[in-house]
């Protein structure tokens, strides 16, 4: 068997010298518009009787309305779709709001309880300010009630005695 640079040869001489063999004379029906993808290469079919054609014909035609069906039903379920994606966005965005605010709230009760115990702490601080300012002004009392006969003048008394 001859490999293929001698076979593209031969077929090469065959041409040049017009003894090239012809493909048979026979008859060919092709769809325009009708293309087939096959390993990524577009192809037209070639029907080689007009029964094939029209079979093919009422396929594509019966095709084309199931696509068209297939269309309407495609359009109708994106429009479900981003219904369905719309109200899930609601419905995420107000779980994230939720747990924002769930936060929030969290953090305000914890800040509340600090004042709670700051107040209570302060409420204390005042009685037992109190209590000592009540001791002072008692001790302040009894300090002025000692002194303060102590430092009055005596008058002397002329009764003779002295």
């Amino acid at each position: 068997m001859p490999h293929a640079g001698e076979q593209r040869a031969a077929a090469a001489t065959l041409v040049k010298t017009k003894k090239a063999p012809t493909p048979p004379k026979v008859p060919a029906y092709m769809i325009d518009g009708l293309v087939y993808t096959k390993r990524g290469k577009e192809v037209t079919p070639v029907f080689l009787s007009k029964r094939d054609l029209d079979d093919a014909m009422v396929q594509l035609t019966s095709t084309d309305s199931l696509m068209s069906t297939a269309a309407q039903e495609l359009k109708e379920t994106r429009e479900t779709l981003a219904e369905v994606k719309r109200v899930s966005a609601n419905a995420i965005q107000l779980d994230q709001m939720t747990k924002s605010l769930t936060g929030k709230l969290e953090e305000a009760n914890g800040r509340n309880d600090l004042l709670k115990l700051e107040n209570a702490r302060l409420q204390d601080r005042i009685s037992s300010n109190r209590a000592i300012e009540v001791v002072v002004l008692i001790a302040l009392g009894i300090m002025i009630a000692l002194l303060v006969p102590r430092l009055s003048v005596k008058r002397r008394r002329n009764d003779g005695w002295r």
